[in-house]
């Protein structure tokens, strides 16, 4: 046991403090004591339960983010029993994210300095008040930072199996989050040379598995609303935010999320093949009329996603009649809204300069900035997320930093 202590003893110690850290927010900011539920939220539990009651699939939220925030339902938990659930499992994935980091790190600088820099993590505060809603932002950050950990593993080792079960979790990540797609696509591209060489290894059931599932989720909704798709949320996100913004600024109009006339279009045409076809002309005829405007949309969503703050904490209520607690709110609100934009611009510059200088050598790096890059650029498509939509790469900006300050000597 005393061995266990000593090998493990940064990584109990990170445990350690992400519990006491978190209980100081939750008593300065009440958040075990909301009751505000998001849209998105109730959105992933009507999936849940499609998938594990009713035994069918949803058009927006795919099967495997349905499965693992939907496990209660397995043994008749009533909503109220899914929602703490899924604290418990964004808890563990919180946790465990800030233990890659430090395992990451560490191999970088001392397992002190690893250590410290791993708590910048914790010091975001739009991740951790998600802790306590039933949203995928925690999850996702996990299993995307356990496919780059992986990768991480097998360019030390060489191992095979490392590489696959690393593509493996990148290509059901889309199942977490469909945005994920290209991503996990390109990366395949990428490493398609030594997959074809190890077509016949053992380890590549478990990549051939991960697009088994990917099957299945496609040929669900095939079955269920006529296409062999993810899910429909990426058209409906760009009929109703950034093709909507784009009109708004073509007819000198204010855009307005809640009474949008567009979203109603949408939701008056119940095939979704129409949907599609509709969304698929908007698009088409504004590259054609109006991408001017759209292309200001873009970078308007891109900038909003950058500048703002936890939305988490903006909806948060005096549950409990605490003095102070509007400033103490503001506060925190204020300091996310600054967290966002310093890894937003600090991830962007480390990634530009890592994309291009880690590619012959570190090609790791390369493939972490790549994923900054990448989630930065899909942000453009949507906005009036927060932070939501940035915080999933903040552990990959710390890698960076670290990476950085090594390489310009300022840490050891």
């Amino acid at each position: 046991m005393n061995n266990f202590f000593s090998k493990y003893k940064w990584e109990i110690r990170l445990v350690l403090f992400g519990l006491i850290w978190l209980s100081v927010i939750d008593f300065l900011l009440q958040m075990s004591s909301q009751n505000y539920i998001f849209a998105d939220s109730d959105n992933y539990l009507v999936a849940a339960k499609n998938l594990m009651i009713y035994h069918r699939g949803h058009d927006y939220r795919p099967i495997l983010i349905s499965f693992i925030y939907g496990i209660p339902f397995l043994f008749g938990a009533n909503d109220s029993t899914v929602y703490l659930f899924s604290f418990y499992i964004n808890l563990f994935c919180w946790l465990a994210t800030a233990i890659l980091i430090f395992k990451i790190t560490a191999t970088v600088v001392r397992p002190k300095l690893a250590f410290y820099f791993t708590l910048l993590f914790y010091s975001s505060l739009g991740t951790l008040t998600l802790l306590y809603h039933l949203l995928s932002e925690n999850l996702y950050t996990f299993w995307i930072l356990f496919a780059f950990f992986l990768l991480f593993k097998y360019y030390q080792s060489q191992k095979f199996w490392y590489l696959s079960f690393a593509l493996a979790i990148l290509v059901s990540s889309m199942l977490i989050r469909p945005g994920s797609k290209w991503l996990a696509i390109v990366f395949c591209f990428y490493f398609v040379r030594v997959l074809w060489k190890n077509y016949a290894h053992k380890a590549m059931i478990l990549f051939y598995s991960s697009w088994v599932l990917i099957a299945i989720q496609c040929a669900g909704l095939y079955h269920q609303f006529g296409n062999f798709t993810i899910s429909y949320i990426d058209s409906i996100t760009y009929y109703n935010y950034i093709g909507s913004k784009a009109i708004c600024f073509k007819e000198g109009k204010e855009y307005a999320e809640i009474n949008n006339p567009r979203a109603n279009v949408l939701l008056n045409l119940k095939n979704r093949d129409t949907i599609n076809k509709v969304v698929k002309a908007d698009f088409i005829e504004q590259l054609k009329t109006n991408k001017i405007n759209l292309l200001k949309a873009y970078f308007s969503d891109v900038f909003n996603n950058t500048s703002s703050g936890s939305a988490a904490i903006a909806v948060l209520e005096n549950e409990r009649s605490s003095s102070f607690f509007e400033n103490r709110k503001e506060v925190a609100f204020f300091i996310s809204k600054w967290q966002n934009r310093v890894f937003t611009i600090v991830g962007l510059l480390l990634a530009i300069i890592y994309f291009f200088k880690s590619y012959k050598k570190e090609m790791f790096f390369t493939l972490i900035s790549s994923y900054i890059l990448y989630i930065i650029a899909v942000s453009g498509i949507t906005f009036s997320q927060g932070d939501r939509f940035h915080m999933v790469f903040y552990p990959m900006v710390i890698i960076l930093l670290v990476k950085w300050l090594k390489d310009q000597k300022r840490i050891s």
